[in-house]
């Protein structure tokens, strides 16, 4: 079973209504990276079609059924709804992994455009970290 964990990992005890200064770590094309927007991006289809998506493309890439517990991807998407960025952040598991980690970035980064999240009414780019986890046993 391949299960995406959770979509809005984000909310880490920060109030939307806030501009989020916290996040003084990330800029793209010279904006600013939200960990939290007062609207967050929303999937196409949303959250439970993101998970399907990830989990159907992941499935048919792992042939090896090897176990792994989580990977954490790393990605932004931009003022277009476009995804950016991505990455694997706990590089201690790339080693572990049934499948080479550019397929996993491969599904993430073909996504379809989201709906960009919004600030103040303007569109800015939003960090998402998303757990995915892995057990195929």
């Amino acid at each position: 079973m391949i299960l995406p964990c959770c979509l809005a990992t984000n909310a880490q005890g920060i109030d939307a209504s806030q501009k989020v200064n916290a996040c003084t770590c990330d800029s793209l094309d010279g904006q600013q990276v939200l960990l939290v927007a007062q609207e967050m991006p929303e999937y196409p289809g949303g959250e439970a079609i993101f998970s399907a998506h990830i989990a159907k493309h992941l499935a048919i890439l792992n042939t090896n059924k090897t176990p792994l517990t989580r990977v954490d991807i790393c990605f932004i998407i931009d003022t277009c709804g476009r995804v950016r960025n991505a990455t694997i952040m706990n590089v201690n598991s790339i080693a572990k992994l049934p499948l080479p980690e550019t397929n996993i970035l491969d599904i993430i980064n073909s996504m379809p455009r989201w709906k960009p999240g919004k600030q103040d009414g303007k569109k800015v780019p939003v960090k998402y970290i998303i757990p995915i986890r892995i057990d195929l046993q």
